[in-house]
């Protein structure tokens, strides 16, 4: 270390030891980590496996083609026991991706909304309760939280006034595979931020804590500003 003239360290140390303090923001795809800002668009995808009944294949697939500009340039599925290489992605993926905004969209017209824990043991589960607690009454709206087993549809019928549930899960049982038996819509905590108008419909993902990380960094609500009459007679058109 060299002192400066009036015996203190130069400028160049002191942007040396803040360098060593930036953490590289990571993306989380299936059980990869990967840096926010790679360009997957000169890579090609490989899964291993059989998907037909894999919840980690949805979710990588999912991530993958929600992606605008840095999604891979195609995705390839290798099954090992019949040592068999495809390139084509299956068609049910972008119906899947399709269902979700369609569900996003029908939660936009909720008004109380119902949240179903379905994991006690992963972290930070509890800040997301609370975080979509609060959203939710920004939005003036009402919500309710339960602590569920197996979710079925008998179950969730006993509370008609419930519009819409977003369930508290892991990455990998996130998506039911019933959903479409069961009478109102079980959207994400991503989902809902969407339909809240707090966030964007862009790369999808399953990860809670990937809503979490969007509500820390969001600023506060404003207060709304009295409105006329003429502006709370204004006609809502639903896109459902």
């Amino acid at each position: 270390e060299i002192p400066s003239q009036d015996g203190r360290l130069s400028d160049d140390d002191d942007s040396t030891e803040e360098a060593h303090d930036v953490v590289e923001e990571l993306v989380k795809v299936g059980g990869l980590q990967i840096p926010a800002e790679l360009d997957l668009s000169t890579f090609t995808a490989l899964y291993i496996g059989d998907p037909a009944h894999s919840r980690q294949y949805v979710n990588i697939m999912l991530r993958f083609t929600s992606m605008s500009s840095k999604s891979p340039t195609s995705m390839w599925t290798y099954y090992p026991k019949e040592k068999k290489l495809d390139a084509t992605l299956p068609s049910d993926i972008q119906r899947k991706l399709n269902r979700r905004f369609f569900l996003t969209q029908k939660a936009r017209d909720a008004t109380t909304f119902g949240i179903l824990v379905g994991t006690l043991s992963q972290r930070h589960f509890t800040a997301a309760v609370a975080s979509l607690q609060k959203s939710i009454q920004d939005a003036d709206r009402a919500c309710y939280t339960f602590a569920v087993g197996k979710i079925n549809g008998a179950k969730l019928a006993n509370f008609g006034e419930i519009d819409c549930y977003i369930l508290v899960a892991c990455s990998e049982t996130s998506l039911l595979d019933y959903e479409r038996d069961l009478h109102v819509p079980v959207i994400t905590p991503l989902e809902l931020d969407v339909a809240l108008g707090n966030s964007d419909w862009g790369d999808y993902t399953l990860d809670y804590n990937d809503f979490l990380a969007l509500a820390k960094d969001r600023a506060p609500p404003v207060e709304k500003e009295a409105t006329s009459d003429g502006e709370e007679d204004a006609p809502y058109f639903s896109l459902v």
